[in-house]
C-alpha cells in the first residue's frame, strides 16, 4: 500500500524538495505551508507519516501541534520526525523525543538519512499494528510502497 507522507514547513523550496524526494521514492505527499492551525488539517492529510519544520521563531507552535497531534486517538500513533536547523532542538525537544514514534532530523541532512528515518519509522508502525492485530509480518511484507 503507498503511503502518504504529510510534509509541514515554512519554506516552498522545503516543501518542494521534500516532495520531489519522497515522490521519487514512491510515496504520496501533501504539504502545508507552517504552521498547522489544527489538528483537522493532519486528518485531511491523513498521513502514515509527518515531516514537521521545526525553527527558532515556531518552536512553541511545533512542540504545541505534536501535544495536540497526540492527545488524539486516532492521530498518536502517526510518527513524527521533527526537521530542524537549530543546533540545540536535541536539548529542547527532549521532552518531546520521549514520545512514541518521534525523530529529529538535522539540516542540512543527508538524503539517504532522511529516506532511511522515514522508512524505517514507517516499517515499526507497521509492525506494532501488526502485533497489536494479532498478524504476523515478515520482512518482505513489513514495507510496500
Amino acid at each position: 500500500m503507498i503511503k502518504r507522507i504529510f510534509v509541514v514547513d515554512d519554506s516552498p523550496d522545503i516543501l518542494a524538495l521534500f516532495t520531489d524526494l519522497l515522490t521519487d521514492e514512491g510515496y504520496i505527499v501533501v504539504t502545508q505551508a507552517y504552521p498547522i492551525g489544527g489538528v483537522e488539517e493532519v486528518r485531511r492529510a491523513a498521513p502514515d507519516l509527518i515531516i514537521l519544520d521545526h525553527c527558532v521563531h515556531n518552536q512553541e507552535v511545533s512542540q504545541v501541534t505534536i501535544e495536540r497531534i497526540r492527545r488524539n486517538a486516532d492521530l498518536e500513533h502517526i510518527p513524527i520526525i521533527i526537521c530542524t536547523g537549530l543546533a540545540d532542538a536535541a536539548t529542547v525537544l527532549a521532552t518531546t523525543r520521549k514520545e512514541k514514534n518521534v525523530e529529529i532530523l538535522n539540516k542540512p541532512f543527508d538524503i539517504d538519512d532522511l529516506l532511511e528515518m522515514v522508512m524505517l519509522l514507517i516499517m515499526k508502525v507497521e509492525a506494532e499494528q501488526a502485533r497489536d492485530s494479532g498478524q504476523a509480518i515478515d520482512g518482505s511484507a513489513a514495507y510496500s510502497r
